[in-house]
């Protein structure tokens, strides 16, 4: 569904319902951001965005062993500062059509919190 109060006009901001995965895990949060059409604006918007997708997970636990195990190139690309037990350590990976990031939140550490998807980066 798409959430009005946060979309503009470069950005559409959509959300999805908690969803059951196999193994006892779930999507508990789904944020969509895609680009809007600016080519008949005057804007300065960043026109090489492909938008993004979020998906924060919750259940059985799913370890930075697990996720290394798949995806073997994984490199650290964010660090907590200490502001919140939100903040995670970000491991990333490059794909063929974008990167995948797996945050493994201060709260939480042991176990993936999120995933996020930037396609074309």
């Amino acid at each position: 569904m798409e959430q009005t109060q946060k979309s503009n006009e470069y950005v559409q901001f959509f959300s999805g319902q908690q969803l059951a995965l196999a193994g006892n895990s779930s999507i508990v949060k789904i944020d969509l951001r895609l680009p809007r059409d600016t080519s008949n604006s005057n804007s300065n918007s960043n026109s090489n965005s492909k938008g993004m997708l979020a998906l924060d997970v919750d259940g059985k636990c799913i370890t930075v062993q697990q996720v290394s195990q798949q995806f073997s190139d994984l490199a650290i690309t964010g660090v907590p500062r200490g502001g919140s037990l939100e903040e995670a350590t970000t491991f990333t990976t490059n794909t063929a059509w974008g990167k995948i990031s797996f945050g493994f939140q201060q709260k939480k550490s042991d176990c993936l919190g999120y995933l996020v998807f930037n396609p074309g980066e």
